[in-house]
């Protein structure tokens, strides 16, 4: 199992470019490159909120409470279901590797 690497381009007006992995222990990195700005979270701190023609990537607070954000980045729809996709897999692999631990 190794992360899985994708790169996307924001849907602002600066159309900035972002590079995010997903790695296999329950991680989600993005880096946005020409801001240079960093995001990690835990794969069950993230949501997706649609809203017109732009999707956000939303890191919560925590699981439970999605009203209050950490930090949000505007997606395109296909690149937040591509995105989506590739957590749900990872998600599985990790759930299948802990299985496999015990």
């Amino acid at each position: 199992m190794s992360a899985v690497h994708r790169d996307f381009v924001l849907e602002n007006n600066a159309h900035h470019h972002v590079h995010v992995a997903v790695i296999p222990n329950g991680t989600l990195e993005v880096d946005i490159e020409e801001s240079r700005e960093h995001f990690c979270a835990d794969l069950d701190e993230i949501a997706f909120e649609e809203n017109g023609d732009v999707t956000w990537l939303i890191c919560v607070e925590s699981p439970k409470q999605c009203e209050k954000s950490r930090w949000k980045i505007p997606m395109c729809q296909k690149d937040a279901f591509d995105l989506a996709h590739l957590i749900d897999d990872a998600e599985d692999d990790l759930e299948i590797l802990m299985r496999d631990l015990v």
